[in-house]
């Protein structure tokens, strides 16, 4: 036998002993040498290796399934709970009654899922089957009675949101907002109904901006007077994950297949990678619940630290921008940060500094999707965001074209034109330009090119056609050149070096509607 290392993790002693699962093998057991630990342990009741038992709940699991012509559904969270809970895993399947398949699938998935830690089993359309599988601890002895008295308390859950779902139906979702005068959205920012009042004033703010037609406008605010409604529900109440899925469900019955859908979809992103609304009032209800909230935990000093964020905040923010982003909804933040402050009543100076630091939380959201999930180089991320940010779709095309037009030719040009004309024009105290001043022909020649591609910039930038911005601004390079060589900017007499530093302003200008050129680290 191999030697004892001396070593003690608090009262606990190194040996040779270890223990097996404590019921099917309470005898210690004796090791002789380390690489025994495994083997040793599993005849035991124990499987030591984590990897190991979720692979034979997965087998298990399958192989169950497979038996009644169905496929098991693993959710990856549930799996590794159960997997860690476990020390000898053994799926077996058990029945519920066929009659609760007529309630909603979430109502039926989230008890059997959150409260027993049970996995659904699904047909191979995808159709939800009257089956569920649980893993015990130990071996298949007993197995019958363990799978009877598993039937029996998830047949009792399920006759409970039965009932909850049948006593909720009795009367309309509008009919349950009274209530939430009486449910308190945060100590400091009053009720959930007020919460309720704000959000139909952002809805409708914000479709207008989009310039939504006036009915979808009107079926996104009734979504956000309802969308809070089921809180007050008894299925929300004894489930609380089903808020929003419920309201859902409710809305479909007494208020259409649209409203149910923005109040369903409108808690939508809940994580990164989440999917997000598909519907137009679904984006509308989410946005406005999220800003909303946002803004007032702002404004009652709830603003996130380190790593304390109990209010989600980080995480709507960035649910904010992924929606103005993949669903190309050109929205100002500044314009919603600003409304939203409103309907808290805040003004003057005070909504000046929320609105400084609410979108200076925004901007370091953009900021991360931009390098860790668009990819954009941290340089053309500061040169874009530099000239204006608050319109996320609009900086993301900017971006592109930078990045794009990085790998171009012409891009050094660009770069070289700007920076030269960048170090003297921010001395440029006005940017009117005088042709009377000219003296020599390359600034008669720089003020004809920058005239032109004003002209064509202006026509790219009605399509957002940054990348042509871009070479219109690359084809300065060398009458910015000829300009510099054959005239001195500085010049003595105050009126032409004025001008001459005003024409250069007129380049950078030009630039600055796309990006701040200077920030970007040539090839």
């Amino acid at each position: 036998a191999r030697e004892v290392v001396p070593f003690q993790l608090g009262n606990i002693l190194a040996g040779r002993l270890t223990y097996g699962h404590r019921f099917l093998h309470p005898a210690a057991v004796s090791l002789q040498e380390p690489r025994e630990y495994f083997s040793s342990l599993e005849k035991a009741w124990v499987i030591v290796q984590q990897g190991k038992r979720q692979e034979m709940i997965r087998e298990q699991s399958a192989r169950l399934a497979f038996s009644v012509g169905g496929r098991v559904e693993l959710d990856p969270d549930l799996l590794e709970e159960v997997t860690y809970l476990l020390e000898y895993p053994t799926a077996f399947m058990g029945d519920f009654a066929e009659s609760f398949l007529e309630l909603p699938e979430e109502v039926i998935i989230t008890p059997m899922q959150e409260h027993q830690r049970y996995f659904p089993v699904r047909n191979r359309e995808g159709a939800l089957l009257p089956k569920f599988i649980a893993v015990r601890n130990g071996t298949e002895e007993g197995l019958e009675q363990v799978r009877e008295g598993n039937e029996k308390v998830l047949a009792a859950r399920l006759a409970d949101a039965h009932f909850f779902f049948q006593e909720d139906l009795k009367e309309p979702l509008s009919d349950k907002v009274e209530k939430l005068k009486a449910v308190v959205f945060q100590e400091r920012l009053g009720t959930v109904y007020e919460k309720t009042e704000r959000l139909q004033q952002l809805v409708m703010f914000i479709g207008k901006k989009l310039g939504w037609p006036s009915s979808l406008i009107e079926t996104a605010m009734r979504g956000a007077f309802l969308a809070k409604a089921d809180l007050v529900t008894n299925m929300v109440n004894e489930f609380p994950e089903l808020q929003g899925v419920m309201g859902g469900y409710y809305a479909q019955v007494s208020e259409g297949k649209e409203v149910a859908q923005g109040i369903r979809e409108h808690y939508l992103p809940r994580f990164a990678g989440d999917s997000l609304p598909n519907s137009r009032q679904g984006l509308a209800i989410s946005i406005a619940d999220k800003i909303d909230t946002i803004t007032g935990c702002f404004l009652a000093g709830l603003i996130p630290t380190g790593s304390q964020d109990p209010y989600a905040l980080r995480r709507q923010s960035l649910g904010i921008c992924h929606m103005l982003l993949e669903k190309e909804l050109p929205l100002s933040l500044k314009e919603l940060v600003d409304r939203a402050c409103s309907l808290f009543g805040c003004q003057g100076e005070e909504a000046i500094k929320v609105r400084d630091e609410l979108l200076q939380f925004f901007r370091q959201r953009l900021d991360n999707i931009f390098q860790e999930e668009k990819k954009f180089s941290y340089d053309v991320v500061a040169a874009v965001l530099e000239t204006g940010w608050e319109v996320p779709v609009d900086a993301c095309k900017r971006a592109e074209a930078v990045q794009r037009f990085k790998e171009e030719p012409a891009f050094d040009s660009l770069v070289t034109a700007f920076t030269r004309a960048a170090n003297l024009a921010q001395k440029a105290a006005v940017s009117e330009i005088d042709p009377g001043l000219f003296q020599e022909e390359v600034e008669r020649e720089l003020y004809r090119c920058l005239e032109t591609a004003r002209r064509v910039v202006q026509k790219k930038l009605e399509v957002q056609d940054y990348r042509g911005v871009l070479q219109a601004i690359a084809a300065l390079r060398e009458p910015i050149d000829d300009f510099f060589d054959g005239v001195l900017v500085m010049a003595p007499e105050e009126n032409l070096k004025k001008n001459r530093l005003s024409l250069l302003k007129g380049v950078v200008d030009l630039a600055l509607q796309v990006a701040d050129l200077s920030q970007l680290v040539p090839r």
